[in-house]
């Protein structure tokens, strides 16, 4: 069954007793690792995010959704009482307490990717954009429960045209040619297919789907799109890796899928080259 919300929290999406489908991050781990992995990471107790990971969620609000007031500017240190006692009761409310010093590099972050990227300002204020819907539905392929949450959506329109998916990917790697690194490195790949297919599962063409790269450092932005090879290769690695946990969860058994005993091979470029000797 579809259902998509566009005024969903952060934390109830992620709350997997609420909602407990399988997210690209579930995805991404049986692709990069294995089915084993993905079930004993569930076992584990959730982390807090580090300061690098709140600075990403800070910039992707200061530009997604800057009136909300997801995060707010704390004053003095943070080990401090009254740092510690303000940070909970925000809490409750579903705000975020950064350190001032954290708050003000967001801030200024976001602000000059905006400077940066005309492309990316221009799709912020087109009238059919959402930031972070919420969707769930079924996979048409394996019938696994999947959910998405998008950075940014600009809706198709009437005729189901123009449907673009947008993500924010705070960086070092946003050159056209490091980029690259990142989206090998993080499978990227794969939740660009993933957001993709579930859209499409959910009744939502889109037509694109577009990397913002934003340096930590400078901020300026640069967007990257994946040819339609690379996502053809993608979406046939996250087919495999929803197969094999859908196997897994009807079997009851989660294995790596892993030879006994794997061979190290001598890598290309140190192999010697040898030539034939005259004699």
């Amino acid at each position: 069954m579809t259902h998509i919300d566009y005024d969903m929290s952060n934390a109830d999406y992620h709350n997997t007793e609420l909602h407990p489908h399988f997210s690209s991050s579930d995805i991404k781990e049986v692709v990069k690792n294995s089915p084993l992995h993905w079930a004993i990471k569930q076992e584990l107790p959730k982390k807090e995010p580090t300061p690098a990971m709140l600075l990403g969620s800070a910039v992707h609000a200061f530009i997604l959704e800057p009136d909300k007031g997801e995060f707010v500017r704390g004053e003095g240190s943070a080990r401090t009482k009254d740092f510690k006692k303000q940070k909970e009761e925000l809490a409750k409310e579903g705000k975020t307490l950064l350190p001032e010093a954290t708050f003000d590099d967001a801030l200024r972050i976001a602000t000059k990717a905006m400077e940066t990227n005309a492309y990316l300002v221009k799709l912020l204020k087109d009238k059919r954009f959402v930031a972070e819907a919420s969707i769930f539905t079924e996979c048409s392929e394996t019938k696994l429960d999947i959910r998405c949450r998008p950075d940014g959506m600009i809706m198709p329109d009437d005729k189901g045209k123009g449907g673009i998916i947008f993500d924010i990917k705070t960086t070092n790697n946003i050159h056209p040619s490091t980029f690259f690194k990142d989206v090998k490195s993080w499978s990227y790949d794969v939740q660009a297919a993933f957001y993709l297919h579930t859209c499409a599962a959910a009744g939502i063409p889109i037509e694109k789907f577009i990397f913002f790269a934003v340096c930590k450092e400078t901020g300026i932005c640069q967007a990257h799109v994946l040819s339609e090879l690379y996502l053809a290769h993608a979406h046939k690695r996250m087919l495999k890796a929803m197969s094999d946990l859908l196997d897994s969860q009807v079997s009851g058994r989660f294995t790596t899928g892993w030879e006994m005993e794997n061979t190290i091979h001598l890598p290309q470029y140190l192999q010697e080259t040898t030539e034939d000797q005259p004699f």
